[in-house]
């Protein structure tokens, strides 16, 4: 129980709207409203972009092939996407975390997440404040995080969630947060992605708390310098507790998915080169430049092959972005061992205002 007494503290707090793409369709349409809600296309190659928890609760996961989803539940309802109505959404919802907000500054980190500050005594009381100012004004539950840093506070977002249902809260303070990190998998920290992870484990280290008393020079044989520096302090919380302030946006990217796979390499190389395309043209009419490529491969057993590069001058030449694709294409085919090819995306980071005049160094 909090002291009323107490000074009033500041907290960062990770909101994310509950499964918002399929929450957006039942909040509109109250005949969807307790159905399991799938998201996407009805053809036959056709993925779940998004699900309701309802469908969730069955066992059904976004990018799940959608004819593998239907079969696992006993009524269902399909709806298409409608980007335009859920980026309006996720407008409102941030409008409202703003005026919650310390000093109005909230880090958007994608449609349906982002961070904020909040100072309070009872920071559980003020989480909770927000979540009933979202689901008055938008319609629509987001489940809250709320730690000292922005790693504590995502992590109990997703903990609330699962635990607790959506549109709840999980607070903690420092020393109940630490003892409740070291009960979970190494694999939730972030950086500590399925080879990270299975190299620990082959070390015996599965946990956060093995983790926070692991030999230093076994890590750094494990994983290597840097990244067990940056899981010794995720471990142990030290973590970024700043807000940032909304940025221009880090990548601009196409992909597609094919109703016949790709299987030659002129066909998958030409593929990435019309994604490039696409991009260039989002390039220019953003008037940004890009300097890293980035080619995606998904295979018909939906492993994800890519490769990039990064060159010394901004373009968004559609020629040479396209030359640059189908190269990567390539590349990332034979890193895929030339399996046959059902999706193609194309991408393109490290953006800036200027575009410099020599293109290769």
């Amino acid at each position: 129980m909090t002291d009323p007494t107490a000074p009033p503290r500041r907290v960062v707090l990770h909101a994310d709207v509950d499964s918002m793409f399929a929450q957006v369709h039942q909040r509109d349409d109250p005949s969807l409203v307790g159905q399991a809600v799938l998201v996407g296309g009805t053809g036959p190659r056709s993925v779940v972009a998004a699900a309701s928890m309802e469908a969730k609760q069955e066992g059904v996961r976004s990018a799940m092939p959608m004819s593998t989803a239907v079969r696992m539940l006993p009524s269902y309802v399909i709806v298409a996407p409608d980007h335009e109505r859920y980026r309006r959404a996720s407008a409102h919802v941030m409008a409202v975390l703003a005026a919650s907000a310390d000093d109005g500054l909230v880090e958007q980190v994608s449609i349906d997440e982002a961070y904020l500050a909040v100072t309070a005594v009872d920071p559980e009381r003020a989480a909770r404040r927000v979540v009933d100012a979202v689901l008055a004004e938008v319609g629509l539950t987001v489940s809250i995080g709320a730690a000292s840093t922005k790693l504590g506070a995502k992590l109990l977002s997703g903990h609330t969630k699962s635990v607790h249902g959506p549109g709840t809260v999980t607070w903690m303070d420092d020393a109940t947060l630490l003892a409740w990190m070291a009960t979970l998998p190494v694999r939730a920290l972030p950086g500590c992605g399925p080879v990270t992870a299975a190299a620990l484990h082959d070390a015996g280290i599965e946990t956060v708390a093995d983790l926070r008393v692991a030999d230093g020079v076994l890590l750094r044989r494990v994983v290597g310098r840097a990244a067990r520096a940056a899981l010794v302090a995720g471990a142990w919380n030290q973590a970024p507790t700043t807000i940032d302030p909304p940025s221009a946006r880090k990548q601009v990217s196409h992909e597609r998915t094919f109703v016949s796979d790709l299987a030659t390499t002129t066909s998958i190389a030409e593929a990435a080169a019309s994604a490039a395309e696409a991009v260039a043209g989002q390039l220019e009419r953003s008037g940004r430049y890009a300097r890293t490529a980035t080619v995606k491969l998904r295979t018909t057993g939906f492993e994800d092959r890519s490769r990039s590069r990064t060159i010394a001058a901004g373009t968004r030449d559609p020629e040479t972005l396209g030359d640059l694709a189908r190269e990567l294409a390539v590349e990332a085919w034979e890193a895929a061992g030339e399996e046959p090819i059902r999706l193609v995306g194309f991408s393109a980071s490290n953006l800036s205002d200027v575009e410099q005049p020599r293109l290769f160094g």
